[in-house]
C-alpha cells in the first residue's frame, strides 16, 4: 500500500488511523489520560491521525493539518493495550 507519509522515528509508511481509534484517542484526551512523546499534555481533540505500527507513534490531524513533529506525536502503546482488556 503506497503512502505519501511516513514516520519521521521508523521511516516506516503511516496507515491512516480509523473512526474507531480516533474515538478511543479522543476520550484519553478529553480524561487527560494521553501525553506527548515529550510528556506534554493535549489541550484538544484531534480530527483524525496517521499511525506507525512500528514506531507506535501517533501523529494528529488538527484544523485540518497533520503534524509530522515526533515529539509532539503520542506513544499509542499504552491507549490500545488497556483498550483490549476493556
Amino acid at each position: 500500500m503506497f503512502t505519501a507519509f511516513q514516520c519521521p522515528v521508523s521511516r516506516q509508511p503511516l496507515q491512516f488511523a480509523s473512526s474507531e481509534l480516533v474515538t478511543i484517542v479522543n476520550r484519553w484526551i478529553k480524561e487527560q489520560r494521553l501525553v506527548t512523546v515529550e510528556g506534554q499534555g493535549i489541550p484538544q481533540g484531534i480530527e483524525g491521525g496517521w499511525y506507525c505500527s512500528q514506531s507506535q507513534r501517533f501523529y494528529p490531524i488538527r484544523d485540518g493539518i497533520l503534524c509530522l513533529i515526533a515529539d509532539q506525536a503520542f506513544d499509542v502503546r499504552q491507549l490500545l493495550t488497556q483498550e483490549e482488556r476493556r
